[in-house]
């Protein structure tokens, strides 16, 4: 357990006093990363303070429901920018016809899928049973069309290797979210109002990429941009795929909580597991230093020692993990008193215990959930995705009518812990070992 230890203590070092240009990049990434974390429990814990548990049930279904649409309204084309500018970087005439291709592409899937968000809260209303989301998903409309551009750009800046710039940004979202939310706050206005942070956001976020990233391209005619256009769409099409396979079940269980519960059960729910998720990434930390690893491994078909050092691992990191999530098991029930009166809140303890429970025993497998990905696989990588998506909405549809959010916990949790099974069966048709 040491070496997790010491390990842990090397990437602190190396993060305080980067090496060099490269690594100063990841600092700032994992920066903005750390950032966007404590922005998602702030948010929650700044509504569930001032609002209620019903106005942050109601939030975190806005939420839900924007981000997965949100993956329809960019419709990958990011994906595409990134590879594609990351290749033409030192060519401004290519990069200038493959950005404004895709931000025309951008401008019109996210118009239509804004327009039919639109549309459709009539009927998000009466599946999730609740005017406060109809009202939410109101206020976030035009945001998910700002959304769809700024995540063009922000590929952009990443294929342009202006990682500081990219952080910047990235963390400005993150932080501007909250103070939007405080503001509203301070300024008295309804709960319903709190997704309107998702449009303020995005749109002075739209204003300052644009303003930014007009100092590396310019816009071409529609007829330079015909060869990009044929190039975007399919390439996005696959991308999009994935993106929203992911996005989906990291939000089944609160979107399915919706459907079946009250506003109020879904806050109290969300407050927990924003909590849970943030022990959820403490595996990516490793994650980004193993996938080399396992890559070299494989390709030079040392598939003992592969699977040595996945068991290795394993065994060092399952005591930490435990003392980890017990402790925090323990500190969370401090936690919620201090942030809310409201008995009903305290009921979110068991909830946190049970979806504690399925992270931990998945977390060390979490590191090498790219294996499949890493091995040269990933069409069995999408594979175990669906699996444990298909999975997760299924428990959650069995789970929560009789249980509520206990339901939506244990479901979440046994999905967590039936994917290590998924991730040993692919692992072993692949590579033909145990891990």
């Amino acid at each position: 357990m040491m070496e997790i230890f010491s390990s842990l203590i090397s990437k602190i070092k190396d993060f305080i006093f980067p090496k060099n240009n490269f690594q100063r990049g990841v600092s700032w990434n994992a920066l903005t990363f750390g950032i966007m974390g404590l922005s998602g429990i702030v948010l929650n814990l700044l509504i569930i303070t001032k609002y209620g548990a019903e106005i942050l049930g109601a939030f975190n279904q806005v939420y839900a429901v924007y981000i997965f649409a949100s993956q329809f309204a960019v419709f990958g084309i990011y994906a595409s920018v990134l590879k594609h500018i990351s290749q033409y970087s030192e060519d401004r005439a290519v990069c200038n016809e493959i950005i404004t291709s895709a931000l025309i592409i951008g401008i019109i899937t996210g118009g239509l899928v804004s327009f039919f968000y639109y549309l459709s809260i009539p009927f998000a209303e009466k599946l999730l049973g609740s005017a406060l989301v109809a009202k939410g998903l109101f206020f976030s409309v035009i945001g998910l069309w700002c959304f769809a551009l700024n995540k063009i750009l922000l590929a952009f800046l990443n294929g342009m290797r202006q990682m500081k710039a990219f952080a910047l940004f990235t963390g400005f979202r993150y932080v501007m979210m909250p103070l939007f939310l405080l503001a509203f706050i301070i300024l008295k206005l309804p709960g319903f109002i709190c997704p309107l942070a998702f449009t303020l956001t995005e749109f002075v976020l739209l204003i300052g990429l644009a303003i930014f990233s007009f100092r590396f391209f310019s816009i071409t005619s529609i007829n330079q941009c015909k060869k990009w256009l044929k190039i975007h769409l399919p390439f996005g099409a696959k991308s999009l795929i994935g993106g929203s396979i992911i996005e989906l079940n990291s939000r089944i269980d609160v979107f399915m909580l919706g459907i079946f519960s009250s506003d109020k059960l879904v806050g109290i729910y969300s407050l927990a597991a924003i909590f849970a998720d943030g022990f959820s990434q403490i595996p990516v930390i490793f994650q980004v230093n193993y996938n080399p690893l396992l890559t070299k491994l494989v390709a030079s078909k040392r598939l003992e020692e592969l699977r040595s050092v996945i068991k290795s691992f394993l065994k060092k990191w399952t005591p930490f993990a435990l003392m980890i999530a017990a402790l925090t098991v323990l500190i969370y029930p401090l936690m919620v008193k201090v942030v809310s009166s409201d008995p009903e809140v305290s009921k979110s303890w068991l909830v946190f215990a049970i979806l504690m429970a399925g992270i931990m025993i998945r977390s060390g497998y979490a590191v090498f959930w790219e294996l499949p990905s890493q091995s040269g696989f990933p069409g069995h990588q999408t594979a175990m995705i669906l699996l444990v998506t298909a999975t997760n909405v299924f428990l959650n549809y069995l789970f929560i009518p009789p249980w509520g959010m206990y339901g939506a916990a244990i479901a979440t949790s046994i999905s967590l812990v039936l994917g290590i099974f998924y991730q040993k069966l692919i692992v072993k048709k692949i590579l033909g070992i145990n891990i």
